[in-house]
């Protein structure tokens, strides 16, 4: 009998590591580390959203709209017109909205020869008490941003630039005034209702009101409100209204040139309400609103 060779020692099949089990092996710190990266992903990526606004506020949009008070104050400035109105602006959306611009366009009822575009200049927020003398502090008019459902209510002065030759005359015309009244208060401070320029003086006023008051008088007229946003070059809100002017209310515009002869809003200060007060009705005609946007476009 002879010795069989010596074999080697063999595991059971079940325990010999598989191809399969070693790839695993060798693949597990990759994957880790791809899932490491992507929870790190979603971190920064969660963390840079929480810096924003909610999404709903870059998918909405603002809802604007306009409300202006039946009562609006006509007046004059060396003749140049003025409208002063309190205007409300509501938004509705949950969006913020900017108003970046409001004018008027008044238009004679019958006369298309009389037109004004009328930009909105400045605004103030009346206080409720003033101490005799002393006036409402005015703002430029900027834009006019309105939180999502805000509003915004303030009192706007509308009237036109003053031509460079018309502001000319009232450098001149100013100072005039103010050293005639001046004058009389030096030789003898009567009651201020008894200062009074000279007739040539007076004269040369009545006639510079009157060139640039021309044309607004006893009638009808047509007033369209006009509000543009930051979306569009076109006016985003129209409101038409109509009112009437009397003779009462000429004499009225004719008291504040009166007044300038007296150094009232020249030397002393105005009284809180110069001109005369207009009642507005709102007018729904879609073909006056439009022909008038359009004219307002030509001026």
């Amino acid at each position: 009998m002879t010795d069989s060779a010596p074999t080697e020692l063999e595991l059971p099949s079940s325990a010999k590591p598989t191809a399969a089990i070693a790839q695993a092996n060798d693949a597990r710190p990759s994957v880790d580390r791809r899932l490491s990266l992507s929870a790190l992903g979603v971190s920064l990526t969660a963390l840079i959203l929480s810096q924003f606004h909610p999404l709903y506020t870059y998918l909405d949009k603002p809802k604007m709209s306009a409300s202006i008070a039946s009562n609006a104050i006509i007046y004059h400035g060396f003749g140049n017109l003025g409208m002063n109105l309190f205007v409300q602006i509501r938004n509705q959306g949950k969006a913020a909205g900017t108003v970046t611009r409001v004018e008027l366009f008044l238009e004679r009822i019958g006369d298309t020869n009389y037109r004004r575009r009328l930009p909105g200049q400045s605004y103030f927020v009346k206080p409720s008490t003033l101490s005799p003398g002393q006036s409402a502090v005015q703002v430029p008019m900027s834009y006019i941003p309105v939180a999502p459902d805000g509003s915004w209510e303030n009192f706007i002065n509308f009237y036109a630039a003053i031509p460079k030759e018309a502001q000319n005359r009232i450098s001149e015309l100013g100072p005039a005034i103010q050293v005639q009244i001046q004058g009389q208060f030096v030789q003898n401070p009567p009651a201020r209702t008894q200062y009074r320029v000279d007739l040539a003086l007076q004269s040369e006023l009545d006639s510079f009101v009157a060139k640039n008051l021309a044309g607004f008088s006893v009638g009808d007229y047509y007033l369209l409100v006009m509000f543009w946003d930051d979306k569009s070059e076109k006016p985003a809100i129209s409101q038409l209204f109509g009112f009437s002017v009397y003779e009462a209310d000429m004499k009225s515009l004719a008291s504040i040139t009166e007044q300038y002869k007296s150094g009232i809003g020249i030397v002393f200060p105005p009284p809180q309400q110069a001109g005369f007060q207009a009642t507005l009705h709102a007018l729904q005609d879609e073909q006056v609103t439009a022909r008038l946007r359009k004219e307002a476009e030509s001026l």
